[in-house]
C-alpha cells in the first residue's frame, strides 16, 4: 500500500509525501521504499535527499540497483552537480549495480554535459580504463562541450577519431 501511494506522489512531484510515507516504512528494510523515495527526491529536483535516503539504504546494506543510480546521477546532471554525478557513476560501476555498458555510456554522457571541455576530454579517454567504450552518445557529448568553449578544433579531432574508430557518422 505504501509503495504504491509512494509511486503516485512521485509522479505528481510530491516528494514531501513520499519521504513522509518512506520514514513510515523505516522500520522495513525494503529496498523497493527507498527506491521510491529516491526518484520522489530525484524528480522533484532534491537530489541532496535522494542522496541521503541512498546513504540510509547503503547503511542498511539493502542492494541499490542500475536505475537508482542512474536516477540519482540524471538528477546531479540536472542539478550541475558534476563531481556528484560522477562520484555516483562510479560507485555504480565499483558495485556492479548495472553492467550494460549501453547504460554506462548514457550515463557518461550525461555526465560529460556538465563539464568544461577540459574534463570532458579526460572523462572520454578514462572510459575505456574503466572498461567502458565511448560511442557516438559520449564524442557527441564531448564535442558539444568543445563546442560550447569555442574549441572547434577538438571537436573536428574527435568527428575525426569517431570515424576512425567505425562509431557512425554525426547526422
Amino acid at each position: 500500500m505504501h509503495l504504491s501511494c509512494m509511486r503516485a506522489f512521485q509522479a505528481a512531484c510530491h516528494w514531501e509525501q513520499a519521504l513522509v510515507l518512506l520514514k513510515e516504512e523505516v522500520s522495513r528494510d525494503d529496498a523497493a521504499s527507498f527506491e521510491e523515495g529516491i526518484f520522489a527526491c530525484s524528480g522533484g529536483g532534491k537530489w541532496q535527499l535522494a542522496t541521503e535516503v541512498l546513504n540510509e539504504m547503503q547503511a542498511r546494506q539493502l542492494p541499490v540497483k542500475g536505475v537508482t543510480y542512474a536516477t540519482l546521477i540524471s538528477a546531479c546532471v540536472r542539478a550541475k552537480q558534476w563531481r556528484y554525478a560522477l562520484w555516483f557513476l562510479h560507485e555504480m560501476e565499483r558495485t556492479g549495480a548495472d553492467k550494460s555498458e549501453k547504460n554506462k555510456v548514457i550515463l557518461y554522457g550525461g555526465v560529460i554535459t556538465t563539464f568544461n571541455w577540459q574534463r570532458a576530454l579526460w572523462l572520454l579517454r578514462e572510459m575505456p580504463a574503466r572498461e567502458v567504450l565511448p560511442n557516438v552518445v559520449a564524442y557527441g557529448a564531448v564535442a558539444s562541450v568543445c563546442n560550447r568553449a569555442r574549441k572547434y578544433l577538438y571537436s573536428l579531432q574527435l568527428h575525426e577519431e569517431m570515424q576512425e574508430k567505425d562509431q557512425g557518422a554525426w547526422d
